[in-house]
C-alpha cells in the first residue's frame, strides 16, 4: 500500500509539473546584449571601447566596454519587448551602429562589428580636417592611449595613424554594425 502511494504521488507531481508553463532557453540574468567591438589598426588591443543601448537612438538605457579581444565587458541589461539602437565608440574612430536590436526574454548576439580609424576630431567623419590634426604633431610619441590623434593606441603619432586615416578619408559615421 505505502508503495502504490508513492507512485500515485510521483505521478501527480509528474502530471502538475507538466501543466506549469516552463521557459525552456531564458536566460537567468534577463533580457541583454551582447556581441563585440574591435577597432582597426589598434595595435594595443580592443579594450575600453564604449557600447550603449538607447531606445530608437533616444535615451541610453545600457552602457559597457569591451575587453581587449572586443567582447562587451559585461552584457548589455536591457528592458524586455524592446527595440534598441547600439551603439560603439571610441576617440578616433568613426562609431559603429546597430539598428533595430528587439529583445525578448532572452540574451540576443548581435555580433561583431569593425570600428574605422581616422576621426581625431570627433565630427563622426574622416576629412582634411582629421589628416592636418595628425601631420600637426606627426612623428611624436609619449602620447597616452586616450589621444585620438594616435589612433592605434601605440604611444606615437606616425606613419600607421595617417594611413589608416588616409585609407578611410571621406567616411562617416555611424557605419553599420558589421565586421
Amino acid at each position: 500500500m505505502k508503495i502504490q502511494f508513492h507512485r500515485l504521488s510521483l505521478i501527480m507531481v509528474i502530471i502538475l509539473a507538466s501543466l506549469l508553463p516552463i521557459s525552456v532557453g531564458a536566460d537567468p540574468n534577463g533580457p541583454s546584449i551582447q556581441g563585440s567591438a574591435q577597432r582597426q589598426g589598434a595595435q594595443t588591443g580592443h579594450a575600453n571601447t564604449i557600447v550603449t543601448a538607447s531606445v530608437d537612438g533616444g535615451e541610453i538605457v545600457a552602457t559597457t566596454k569591451t575587453a581587449g579581444d572586443g567582447t562587451f565587458i559585461s552584457p548589455l541589461q536591457v528592458p524586455a519587448s524592446g527595440d534598441y539602437v547600439v551603439n560603439a565608440h571610441y576617440a578616433g574612430y568613426l562609431q559603429s551602429q546597430k539598428n533595430s536590436v528587439h529583445v525578448e526574454e532572452t540574451a540576443v548576439d548581435i555580433g561583431a562589428t569593425k570600428l574605422v580609424g581616422g576621426d581625431v576630431n570627433g565630427d563622426n567623419c574622416i576629412n582634411i580636417l582629421d589628416i592636418v590634426a595628425i601631420i600637426g604633431v606627426f612623428d611624436t610619441t609619449s602620447w597616452p592611449a586616450s589621444e585620438p590623434k594616435d589612433i592605434n593606441d601605440d604611444g606615437a603619432v606616425n606613419i600607421l595613424d595617417l594611413t589608416l586615416a588616409a585609407g578611410n578619408f571621406t567616411r562617416c559615421g555611424p557605419t553599420t554594425w558589421a565586421y
